[in-house]
């Protein structure tokens, strides 16, 4: 048995018992009654030896005594039993009550504790006076409940459990819920005995839980809903896409294939699903390289990127495709499946094949106009030799003692080929030069000087107005430059000074002082070295001129020497 039960059980039996007067009348019958039966007995006992009458009233006023004394014994009990049923209503939570449905429908409230003022705003005897001042405080939405669980609660004498919203004076809105179990009266009477407690915050929690379900059942709902979207966009995104793609299990069976794969094949991608790695014919000829990476990327739990592979389609005709294949890991580090991309590259194979044949027609072509460009250069070369007799030889001479040069330092071919063009060309500029100054047998005046200088801008100018011979300007525009400023056409010094045109202006008097011309004769290897050596740092770059004297060796100065 419950403790709310207990307490109302109590509380019932204290309100059926009577008024203090009725009390008293009762005790005083029910003892004289008890006297006047055993009379003869309490004779004998109060009065003995008395008469008739005497004894008739020492009797009665001995019962009265008695009487008194058991009355006052029981008002004291009855109130103290009062007094601690009052404290048990009191601490009990809500509000103890005893709630009556007479038997014409009429509601009242026999009994109600101090809960009351707390639990609805009203005092105990408010209640009392009037059971419909808080009957008529339920919600209106809750009412309709009230009166239909009292009702069958009456009818049938079960349990009535109800809970409820009660609007109170003050505005608040409060949930109260009660449960007790009826009983019927001798006089038709229904009555409840019970408690009252206020559920308001456990409602809310209850509401707010209820609310929160709700609303997580509409986020899983439209979790759902948009995870079939995404799924279905996802799909449609992989069978528009124009690779194969695919997933393959570890028992080599294809999971999921997309559009361009089934097409690829020929089969219908849910049948393509059902089916190993086959060729269209159905044979188990499958391209190796197709395969290979399957297992590695399993074990391994590595991507797997193949270049180049060849799959035939399902007319047997070979394609080319390169393939990445990844492992997909489960939750738990297991990988049981891998994702697999095969882009086509046939078109691209074909287009690199023709572009390689074009490279190598047009190498082929580059090598040929390259030949012809030297054959050119060479032919203005030997041009030049021609026109100016005392210099025949002169160009070929400096051209290859100018690359064993730069080979000693260590120069790159496409260096050295500019090098070999501009040394070819360092004269070019002579062009411009009338045959009187160029031819003069005699040695230059000043202004005859002025013009010859002219023949390096001369070169530049020429060899701008051709991209293919501009690297090589640096010799024909450069080759006077002096070490030390000094020189022509721009007055360049030291390290300003192109390379080429550094190494070549060495060669350039070497050659020169060592051949005959018509106002001197040729000088001796020593004596141009000499001349050479005692220009380093004014003329000539020191680190050239030191490498040159180390590559002219002395037999082969005179092999120069014989040969000019």
């Amino acid at each position: 048995m419950s403790r709310i039960q207990k307490i109302s059980g109590r509380i019932r039996r204290l309100t059926e018992a009577p008024k203090s007067s009725a009390w008293f009348i009762f005790a005083v019958t029910a003892v004289t009654l008890c006297i006047m039966t055993e009379y003869e007995q309490i004779k004998e006992l109060v009065a003995p030896g008395l008469s008739k009458w005497q004894s008739h009233i020492v009797t009665i006023l001995f019962s009265a005594l008695v009487a008194a004394i058991s009355t006052v014994a029981a008002q004291r009990r009855y109130w103290a039993l009062h007094g601690q049923y009052e404290r048990i209503s009191s601490n009990a939570p809500g509000m103890v009550y005893r709630f009556t449905l007479h038997q014409d429908g009429t509601p009242e409230f026999e009994f109600v504790s101090e809960g009351c003022q707390g639990l609805y705003e009203m005092s105990p005897d408010e209640v009392r006076g009037d059971a419909m001042r808080i009957i008529n405080l339920i919600h209106p939405e809750d009412r309709p409940s009230f009166d239909q669980t009292v009702g069958e609660s009456a009818r049938t004498l079960d349990l009535w459990k109800w809970e409820g919203r009660f609007c109170l004076p003050s505005g608040v809105e409060r949930w109260i819920q009660g449960v007790s179990r009826p009983e019927r009266r001798s006089d038709g009477a229904t009555v409840w005995d019970g408690v009252l407690v206020d559920i308001t915050d456990r409602k809310a929690a209850q509401i707010g839980l209820q609310r929160a379900h709700e609303e997580l059942e509409l986020r899983i709902e439209a979790r759902t809903c948009e995870l079939v979207e995404t799924r279905d966009f996802l799909r449609s995104v992989i069978d528009a896409a124009p690779s194969m793609i695919f997933i393959k299990d570890d028992a080599d069976r294809f999971v999921m294939v997309n559009q361009a794969f089934a097409d690829f094949f020929g089969v219908s991608s849910e049948d393509m699903t059902s089916l190993n790695q086959v060729d269209p014919g159905g044979e188990r000829e499958r391209s190796a390289d197709f395969d290979a990476p399957g297992a590695y990327v399993l074990q391994d739990q590595r991507a797997k990127f193949v270049a180049e592979e060849q799959i035939r389609d399902r007319a047997g005709a070979p394609r080319w495709f390169q393939t990445e294949q990844r492992p997909l890991i489960h939750a738990d580090g297991t990988c049981s499946q891998i994702l697999g991309v095969s882009t086509e590259v046939t078109e691209r194979k074909r287009s690199e094949a023709e572009i390689w044949r074009l490279n190598d027609e047009l190498e082929l072509n580059l090598a040929e106009m390259h030949a012809a460009y030297d054959a050119t250069i060479e032919a203005w070369a030997g041009f030049l030799d021609l026109r100016d007799k005392e210099t025949e030889g002169h160009s070929r001479r400096v051209t290859e003692m100018t690359l064993r040069l730069a080979i000693k330092f260590g120069l790159s071919n496409d260096e050295l080929v500019q090098i070999r063009r501009g040394a070819l060309l360092h004269d070019i500029g002579k062009m411009g030069v009338p045959d009187a100054i160029l031819l003069k047998p005699g040695a230059l005046d000043a202004q005859e000087w002025e013009i010859m200088r002219r023949h390096t801008a001369y070169a530049h100018d020429l060899l701008e107005t051709i991209s293919f011979l501009a690297p090589a300007m640096d010799i024909p525009y450069c080759h006077h430059e002096r070490w030390d400023g000094g020189g022509y056409p721009r007055g360049l010094a030291e390290t300003d000074i192109p390379f080429a045109a550094r190494l070549f202006a060495v060669v350039d008097v070497w050659d020169a002082l060592g051949s005959d011309r018509p106002y001197r004769p040729a000088w001796t290897p020593e004596r141009v070295a000499e001349h050479i050596r005692a220009g380093s740092g004014t003329h000539f770059d020191p680190q050239v001129v030191t490498a040159f004297l180390e590559m002219i060796a002395p037999e082969e100065e005179i092999q120069y020497a014989l040969a000019a």
